[in-house]
């Protein structure tokens, strides 16, 4: 691949950051022992959590089965787990 001059590249997205608190609302059957939480925003999809947290998406699942197994319910403004103790 050879980009091309004059045009723009993303080469990295912005940097999502966790807490250790949930700072939003959480949906059901969050894990129990998640002590570190990242709040869904508009443009974000499963492959982009996962990357920016360096976790599968068995891992995320596992801790959030509220997203579906197709990832269908990654709702906007809601706290997902993305780490557990």
């Amino acid at each position: 691949y050879q980009p091309l001059a004059g045009y723009a590249y993303c080469v990295k997205g912005p940097t999502a950051t966790a807490s250790s608190s949930a700072g939003a609302p959480t949906q059901t059957g969050i894990a129990s022992n998640c002590n570190e939480y990242y709040t869904v925003v508009s443009g974000d999809s499963c492959a982009a959590v996962e990357g920016a947290f360096e976790i599968t998406f068995a891992k995320l699942y596992e801790w959030n089965p509220v997203i579906g197994s197709d990832c269908q319910y990654l709702d906007v403004g809601y706290a997902i787990c993305v780490g557990v103790s």
